[in-house]
């Protein structure tokens, strides 16, 4: 009889459990939909992978995510990938801590099961770059960017078929600018830069990854064309684990195959490897390490071609020139437009797109936050030519997220639009913008 009431109060205890467990989610739910975001599983998530939605946490001070209405408030223009670095249960956990005001909207573990963490239609804080946030749907795969053997078949089916209907949610274009990694993008001003993350890793298999979600890298133009685009599918490079400051700390890294093409500084692999004056800024040599994305020409990025000679291609990268190993293997030549300083003088860098500072809209928004200031450490100098990875946009835009977590403080949600364009070009190991009417556009030649 005592086993059988120990029994029943097991029972008991886990139904209590459980019920509150669905009690939590509702309300996180039902929390969503009173302040403008729909988070119903329907609205979130492709009918054949299995997806739950369990939302980030919400918390006045503008963390950890922001209702919108995309993308009938803000374009969607393409996808970023990335990897947790910790478990499943630690991702969870993350997007309830309201102290990192950090947030995805997806969350797919190594099973293959989605966790829909902020409604597609809002903005997620993932990227460090508040322009990315706005225009680009955030997903978060379990693993380590370090060891590609965390992430599993059944995650990169799943993430492939995610990609497939947001695609055609938000009629996205496919291309390695709009399907892109966290370490495709620059921070907005220089106080980010040395920290950028570079994650989903080295080895994330973009070259099969595009295929499948409808941007394959084929060739495009004829051989020995003036433009190329890195293919390097199981490229194999000497690389190293080092995590700590300066890149120390450094292990053997766990796998060899690699998705870039090492730069050196002239045609010989005894030659230094290419600094990142951020994250050399005393001048060293670049590194082997994986984390060292400054001397990294990765898969799916195109770049002008200066010289061939013996087994060595040179290119545009980065405000410099830099050469790779070239076996014919991981490049693929490529039709493309190309930006060059329209007079005779260096022409800015910039993270992100902004709207002039006349446009209407900017004073509603009670705080500074909307300074746009350039990457000082870059130049596009005269005569050098870069690959331009979208044309400008119908619009330039700016939005200010929710600083109050039902979105009515002041200027919460408030979209500035401008007439000022950019260009979105391959400028290094990050995509960055510069102003249209700082460059001349013509095609390759």
């Amino acid at each position: 009889m005592q086993k059988g009431l120990r029994a029943f109060t097991h029972v008991f205890l886990v139904m209590l459990v459980v019920g509150a467990l669905v009690v939590i989610n509702t309300k996180r739910v039902a929390m969503a939909a009173t302040i403008g975001g729909d988070a119903s599983t329907a609205a979130n998530c492709p009918p054949d992978v299995q997806c739950e939605v369990d939302l980030a946490a919400l918390k006045d001070g503008g963390c950890n995510w922001s209702t919108a209405k995309r993308p009938s408030d803000l374009p969607v223009y393409g996808i970023t990938e990335h990897t947790t670095e910790g478990s499943l249960a630690e991702a969870l956990a993350e997007a309830q801590d309201t102290s990192k005001c950090i947030s995805w909207n997806y969350l797919i573990d190594q099973t293959g099961k989605v966790y829909v963490s902020v409604p597609k239609d809002s903005l997620a804080y993932d990227v460090g770059n508040w322009w990315v946030n706005t225009h680009y749907v955030q997903v978060e795969h379990v693993g380590r960017a370090e060891d590609c053997s965390t992430l599993t078949p059944a995650e990169y089916a799943a993430s492939i078929k995610l990609d497939h209907w947001l695609i055609r949610q938000f009629r996205i274009q496919p291309s390695s600018a709009t399907i892109a990694g966290h370490d495709s993008y620059p921070a907005v001003n220089d106080a980010g830069m040395a920290s950028r993350h570079w994650d989903p890793g080295i080895c994330w298999p973009w070259a099969t990854y595009l295929a499948a979600v409808g941007a394959p890298i084929v060739p495009t133009a004829a051989p020995n064309a003036p433009v190329v685009t890195i293919k390097a599918k199981d490229s194999h490079q000497s690389v190293q684990d080092c995590p700590g400051v300066g890149f120390s700390g450094c292990v053997a890294a766990a796998q060899d195959t690699t998705n870039f093409l090492a730069l050196h500084t002239a045609p010989s692999a005894a030659s230094p490897l290419l600094a990142d004056p951020y994250l050399h800024p005393d001048g060293s040599s670049g590194s082997t390490a994986m984390q060292d994305w400054g001397d990294k020409a990765p898969t799916g990025h195109a770049y002008v071609v200066l010289a061939r000679k013996a087994g060595w291609t040179e290119i545009q990268y980065g405000g410099t020139n830099a050469w790779f190993q070239d076996t014919g293997k991981f490049t693929v030549p490529t039709t493309a437009l190309v930006v060059r300083p329209k007079a005779n003088q260096a022409v800015p860098i910039y993270g992100r797109p902004m709207p002039e500072y006349d446009a209407p809209g900017w004073q509603s928004i009670p705080y500074d936050h909307q300074q746009q200031v350039a990457l000082t450490k870059y130049m596009m100098q005269p005569g050098q030519r870069y690959v331009v990875a979208s044309v400008p946009q119908p619009r330039t835009d700016y939005a200010e997220g929710c600083n109050l977590a039902d979105c009515s403080g002041p200027g919460d949600m408030t979209v500035v639009i401008g007439n000022e364009k950019y260009y979105e070009i391959s400028w290094s190991h990050h995509y960055a913008f510069v102003k249209a009417a700082d460059v001349a556009v013509t095609p390759a030649r």
